[in-house]
């Protein structure tokens, strides 16, 4: 990956990426319902794909009001550079407004997962022996964050609540759009297509739930805006679950995602009935299991399978009596009573 990014420079014997063409807004972005009069938009776009730009997911249907507060940081960063922090419970879709957003904007995103023991070099680089003619000599590669500083991109800085500070620290000339000097001595000026979104459990004030994310410095914290991104609208949800099949009913997909999001509110701090959060992943495994094990099958056999087992058993005496009373015998019925009608 990391030779991919330099690509992104102006060479005239290669495509020039950084070259930008004006569509309608309403083209660009997908998987959303604009006004009328934002449609016609122009916005600046790369002509030409980079084979770093992510796909478009098919399966993601944005928040509106998340999506539109997103792009319009997207558009600032020109004039008025920040990085944005985008946080919220396990699977709310933070990850994949990050990929939306480059899909869109045909921008070459460069990911890095971060994690408490991680080293200053996975930010900065590191150093390899290469055979050189008769001998071996030391080579610096430098990482993604680098050099999509360096030439241009999105760096998503993924879980960024999870490192720790002499990582974090590191970021700093980065966070301001700062010249930036790595440990080898190399100054690296900031292009001006670079953007940094990072993404967490925490707006970096750490947590009792999520016990490996830690508390952020206030010179990292003044450093980013935050977006705190909530679990989809349940039109968004019942759609992304008709988009994997329709074969199950408009009733059956509605209840599923019903009971996603009560499952959310026994989850949620004011009751913390549950421990583990219920995603869109939860819920689109949960379906894809449900056509797995066939139309005899019980939707709630699927739903033990993909999330209740996984519960401490105190939880899933409480997770099961909750759901018993809120949905009676609705997750008994086999997937048959749930199929959609052949026309």
């Amino acid at each position: 990956m990391n030779a991919q990014v330099t690509n992104l420079n102006v060479n005239p014997s290669q495509v020039n990426y950084n070259e930008m063409e004006m569509k309608p807004l309403g083209e660009v972005l997908k998987n959303i319902d604009l006004p009328d009069g934002a449609k016609a938009m122009q916005v600046p776009v790369r002509k030409h794909k980079h084979e770093a730009v992510p796909d478009l997911n098919p399966l993601y249907f944005p928040n509106k009001k998340i999506a539109m507060m997103a792009v319009n940081w997207w558009f600032a960063q020109a004039n008025c550079y920040k990085p944005l922090h985008c946080w919220g419970e396990s699977g709310a879709g933070k990850s994949e407004l990050a990929r939306w957003l480059c899909a869109c904007f045909n921008e070459p995103m460069f990911q890095l997962t971060f994690h408490g023991q991680m080293r200053v070099q996975s930010v900065e680089g590191y150093s390899i022996l290469v055979e050189e003619g008769a001998g071996v000599i030391t080579r610096h590669i430098e990482s993604d964050l680098m050099q999509a500083y360096e030439h241009g991109g999105m760096f998503v800085a993924d879980e960024l609540d999870k490192a720790n500070p002499d990582v974090t620290s590191h970021l700093h000339d980065i966070c301001d759009g700062k010249p930036h000097t790595t440990e080898k001595g190399k100054t690296i000026v900031r292009h001006k297509q670079f953007r940094l979104m990072s993404t967490g459990n925490t707006n970096g004030n750490g947590s009792t739930r999520y016990t490996t994310c830690m508390p952020w410095d206030a010179a990292l914290r003044l450093r980013f805006a935050f977006l705190v991104h909530p679990y989809p609208e349940m039109e968004n949800e019942i759609a992304i679950l008709k988009a994997i099949s329709p074969i199950i009913d408009l009733a059956g997909r509605k209840l599923m995602v019903q009971v996603a999001n009560f499952i959310r509110e026994l989850a949620s701090p004011d009751i913390d009935s549950v421990s583990s959060p219920f995603g869109v992943r939860n819920t689109v495994d949960w379906y894809k299991y449900c056509l797995v094990f066939g139309e005899a099958a019980t939707l709630k056999n699927a739903l033990d399978f993909t999330y209740l087992n996984g519960l401490e058993a105190d939880e899933l005496e409480v997770a099961n009596d909750a759901i018993a009373k809120k949905f009676a015998d609705a997750l008994e019925k086999p997937l048959s009573a749930y199929l959609a009608k052949k026309s």
